[in-house]
């Protein structure tokens, strides 16, 4: 995970949500549809998904992203959501209910 300076706040730091990140919360169509990015198109725009909210816990090096159920597809390979709290390895995500949590 990169933190970089969003290109409407060069004071600030965002965390640099890739297209390769994106691409494993398992979107729906429509949500992708209306995905907007930065830096480059290398960073996803948060506030394109309406409703997704982020918390870092620096202290776990933790990402947590809450992304609309109605943007996301994920459904666990048994066809229920994967438990809440699975662990994903780092740099990979885990879909628990609707919240991502990525290891940085």
């Amino acid at each position: 995970m990169v933190f970089t300076a969003p290109d409407d706040a060069p004071q600030d730091s965002a965390a640099c949500i890739s297209p390769a990140l994106v691409e494993q919360f398992g979107l729906k169509n429509s949500a992708k549809d209306q995905l907007r990015w930065w830096h480059d198109n290398q960073c996803m725009d948060l506030r394109s998904l309406e409703g997704t909210e982020m918390r870092i816990d620096l202290s776990t090096s933790t990402l947590y992203l809450n992304i609309p159920r109605l943007g996301s597809n994920t459904v666990h390979p048994t066809g229920t959501l994967p438990p809440a709290g699975t662990k994903a390895s780092p740099g990979r995500c885990s879909i628990t209910t609707s919240t991502a949590k990525v290891t940085l």
